[in-house]
């Protein structure tokens, strides 16, 4: 009996030993939040196209300022009147998102007079209203912002321009992208 209650103790002992290593080797685990935000898609539309008027073909730039009230400038053609306007663009998206603008660096205008022939380079710019590359509205309330961009720039005129309308409907892109 005395061999069976050493055994037993031995055997209760073994056990609880077992059971303490158990404890100290036990796996642990911690949880992430997991979520995701869907945001209006970014668009961009035109309000208007960008005209530099009517000039001479002097040498020289014509130059209209990116805003709403156009300003149209020259370093040499004279200008004989027609209507000078920025282009204008409208952009929306989530209020309060931040985005970046691109347009090219230079864009050819071509005579649509095809016995006259020749081509202008125009050098854009563009102007951000407001808070620039920042849609109106409160970050995160899952409204609707918006944003108008204007864009003019500087036109080349040479002095041997052949007379025409000169044209490029394809080239003057406005590029908007979330950050």
């Amino acid at each position: 009996m005395k061999k069976f209650a050493i055994l037993f103790a031995g055997l209760f002992l073994m056990t609880f030993a077992f059971q303490s290593v158990n404890a100290q080797n036990s796996v642990t685990s911690a949880a992430a939040l997991t979520s995701a935000r869907i945001i209006q898609t970014l668009e961009i539309s035109k309000d208007r196209d960008l005209d530099f008027g009517t000039f001479t073909a002097v040498a020289g730039n014509v130059i209209l300022s990116p805003e709403e009230t156009t300003t149209r400038t020259t370093t040499g053609p004279v200008l004989s009147g027609g209507t000078a306007v920025s282009a204008k663009f409208t952009v929306t998206g989530s209020a309060g998102e931040l985005y970046t603008t691109s347009i090219p660096t230079s864009i050819t205008l071509t005579n649509t007079n095809t016995t006259g022939g020749g081509t202008l380079t125009l050098t854009p710019s563009i102007n951000v209203t407001g808070n620039s590359g920042v849609l109106s509205g409160t970050l995160g309330s899952g409204n609707t912002g918006t944003q108008i961009l204007y864009v003019g720039g500087s036109l080349a005129v040479l002095g041997t321009s052949v007379t025409g309308l000169y044209q490029n409907n394809t080239d003057m892109k406005v590029t908007v992208n979330y950050n």
